[in-house]
């Protein structure tokens, strides 16, 4: 008897685990769990082998085919809120538009109009370390990308946007972001909230050749007086393993159209091993038009021993002014005042050696 109701009993169990392992078939190792939508590979105690792996068929990319477009004008674009950047990249560039997965980044995409412009006035800019020139428009074509966003509110406490643009001439997809020393054309858009819409301030296109692997670096907002904004980026570069030089770019409103407004070379030096330095901009303090700006570079500076020489490319106060020693710190206060359309370095003090 006690032998039955043991028998009895080890089925029952046996029953129950298989009703559970079967229910729904949520325990295969096939199936997927959804998390925000996305769906996860579950984990089993079974090992997936390489070649057992599906496979991702490779994604071939469409040629881009670019749009030809009469030219740019200062259109009365107004954008609906919220801010979208995509919408403003197809108002302000009206080629042919592409929604694109971004090369080898499997999460990601990539939004571009492709525009030619044959009557569009051709600009020549300089790339990096005065090695050539590129021109803008490319007769074959642009692609351009939406790549930074600032958003800030002003003195009368009005929303604002400045939106900026990457540009790049026509290539195949899998080759964007590549090449060190190559730089993006930066386009920039200043919108302004009205009522619930976004209306277009300002617009160009083009101001010049910036960044490295064809990106733009970040922008960064500027204060010149009351109600007068603009922004600057700051990008370094150098050979591998060698010293990166970084140079700052102001851009601003002047006579109702953007400009650069003051550029700073080797405004700091870093990843050499030897001297470095770094700069730090602060807003001007003005009511009305342009305020002188200070810029504040401090670092360290070497000697090399065997050349019995300091560093050739440090800021050029420094040139003037050599201690003894063979390493020192130095503090450089420059003030940059607005005259003839831009800003120009009006005095500079130095101290070194800094006294620790």
């Amino acid at each position: 008897m006690h032998a039955l109701r043991l028998y009895l009993l080890m089925a029952l169990l046996m029953w129950l685990c298989s009703c559970g392992a079967n229910n729904g078939g949520h325990a295969t190792s096939d199936s997927l769990l959804y998390y925000n939508d996305h769906p996860v590979q579950q984990q089993t105690d079974t090992p997936t082998h390489s070649n057992t792996a599906p496979k991702k068929e490779p994604y071939e990319y469409p040629k881009i085919e670019p749009r030809s477009i009469a030219g740019f004008t200062q259109p009365a674009v107004v954008l609906e809120s919220p801010f979208r950047p995509d919408e403003a990249l197809k108002r302000l560039f009206p080629g042919r538009y592409y929604h694109l997965s971004a090369p080898y980044e499997d999460d990601s995409a990539l939004s571009l109009e492709a525009w030619r412009c044959k009557s569009c006035p051709e600009q020549w800019f300089e790339t990096w370390f005065g090695e050539g020139k590129v021109l803008f428009p490319e007769q074959d074509g642009q692609m351009t990308q939406w790549a930074d966003t600032l958003c800030f509110t002003d003195d009368s406490g009005r929303r604002n946007i400045f939106i900026s643009f990457s540009s790049l001439q026509v290539q195949q997809i899998d080759f964007i972001n590549c090449g060190r020393m190559t730089c993006a054309i930066l386009g920039l858009a200043w919108f302004t909230d009205s009522g619930g819409v976004w209306k277009l301030k300002n617009f160009a296109p083009g101001l010049g050749c910036y960044g490295a692997f064809q990106s733009l670096p970040k922008i960064h907002l500027i204060r010149f007086a009351r109600n007068n904004y603009g922004c600057y980026l700051r990008y370094a570069n150098g050979g591998a393993g060698g010293p990166y030089f970084e140079y700052l770019f102001v851009f601003g409103l002047l006579n109702g159209r953007f400009k650069t407004l003051l550029t700073v070379p080797n405004a700091s030096r870093t990843n050499g091993g030897g001297s470095e330095w770094r700069w730090q901009l602060k807003d001007a303090a003005a009511d009305t038009g342009f305020g002188d700006l200070p810029l504040t570079i401090k670092g360290t500076c070497l000697r090399d021993i065997e050349a019995n020489e300091y560093d050739p490319d440090s800021p050029e106060e420094l040139q003037k002014k050599r201690p003894a020693a063979d390493s020192f710190g130095f503090a450089i206060y420059r003030q940059y005042h607005f005259s003839r359309n831009s800003y120009r370095l009006l005095k500079s003090r130095t101290q070194a050696p800094l006294k620790r």
